[in-house]
């Protein structure tokens, strides 16, 4: 299973995708994108990653590949995330949320407590820590509309019904 950086949020993402755009390279070197975002490379590591895991970038070489999902993220910004919903389904902390959504809501420490049961050991801190579970829920989750959630710390399933306003 795959693990999206904990710390790494929608904006930096579409920020190093919109920066890489406006070269308009085929590949685009690591430290130039770091120059040109006012980034140290230790600091666009871990958003070059998070988009590595959603598929939007390839890295080679120290050379950025934008994907064509990637491309479209970045000409559509945060209206284009549902593009990656499916993607980021499938990698935690998402993915053992949408196992608990479905049994019925549940809290950030509930979500941290399974991510522990499951990880026998392995898992990062970051990953245990309900605050941090929290941040990644509400700035990836509800972006993607792939959770709900009540403004009180509980979140549950997106039902497209919901979206609706039916």
């Amino acid at each position: 299973m795959r693990f999206l950086p904990a710390k790494v949020r929608v904006g930096q993402v579409i920020g190093l995708l919109s920066a890489a755009m406006d070269f308009g390279e085929k590949a685009l070197d690591l430290y130039k994108l770091a120059d040109e975002m006012n980034l140290t490379a230790e600091t666009l590591i871990p958003i070059l990653r998070a988009a590595q895991v959603l598929h939007l970038v390839n890295v080679s070489k120290g050379d950025i590949h934008l994907t064509k999902t990637g491309v479209e993220l970045a000409q559509k910004g945060l209206a284009g995330l549902t593009s990656v919903r499916d993607i980021l389904a499938r990698t935690e902390p998402f993915y053992t949320a949408l196992s608990l959504a479905k049994k019925g809501p549940f809290t950030p420490e509930e979500l941290a407590a399974e991510l522990s049961s499951n990880a026998a050991g392995w898992v990062d801190s970051d990953y245990t820590d309900p605050a941090v579970l929290k941040e990644m829920l509400v700035d990836w989750g509800i972006y993607t509309k792939l959770v709900s959630y009540d403004g009180e710390g509980v979140f549950g399933e997106f039902l497209e019904s919901r979206a609706a306003g039916t």
